[in-house]
């Protein structure tokens, strides 16, 4: 039978096991014509009705080793943050480590020219498009009111307490800080990356 799709990496894979997603992990002990010593973790959309035969890369993350084995299980806890599940990777110097695959995809989408997205999990479908024609637009971003300094946490009689808080005209969730505690900033410079929320939708 011959190949429907393919992706061309030396790599341990598996499947998601309730949306059309692929991970690779790049595999111990291969060799690329780079040579390159890197190792990264890759998700791929499974993307039927497109006539590429390679699959689209949707998200990534580099890895501090390269990998023996992968796995992608579900999350019984039915938290809205691990929809997708959670990956396992087995790693060469003997350590496991676990990764949101929500997550990749969220970054990759952010900072590639990814003009769809569709996601399809039990009776739930999602299917994000951007137009990409013009600039892209980056996040929503919560603003400095003022010029300053940033500060994560605020010392009062000698005890950490969480900073003042200023309502912002942004909503959504927080995915970075994109600044580090002590560093200076000026008026509308951004603070903290969102992920939009939907209007109505909690």
């Amino acid at each position: 039978m011959a190949c429907i799709k393919g992706v061309n990496r030396s790599a341990s894979v598996a499947l998601a096991p309730n949306a059309p997603y692929m991970t690779a992990g790049t595999m111990a002990g291969a060799v690329d014509l780079s040579f390159s010593s890197s190792a990264n973790l890759e998700i791929f959309k499974f993307d039927f009705q497109s006539d590429d035969r390679e699959l689209p890369l949707v998200g990534e993350c580099p890895s501090s080793e390269r990998f023996n084995r992968l796995a992608w299980g579900k999350n019984e806890s039915g938290s809205n943050e691990f929809s997708l599940g959670l990956i396992t990777g087995g790693l060469v110097d003997g350590s496991i480590d676990l990764w949101n695959p929500l997550n990749l995809i969220r970054d990759v989408c952010d900072t590639t020219s990814i003009t769809e997205l569709g996601l399809k999990l039990d009776g739930f479908r999602l299917y994000i498009a951007r137009d990409l024609a013009g600039k892209s637009e980056p996040l929503p971003a919560i603003a400095s009111p003022h010029v300053g300094f940033f500060r994560r946490s605020r010392t009062i009689k000698g005890k950490r307490t969480p900073p003042s808080c200023k309502e912002s005209d942004a909503s959504g969730e927080v995915i970075k800080i994109l600044r580090e505690d002590g560093d200076s900033v000026g008026y509308g410079d951004a603070l903290i990356a969102l992920l939009p929320s939907f209007p109505g939708v909690p």
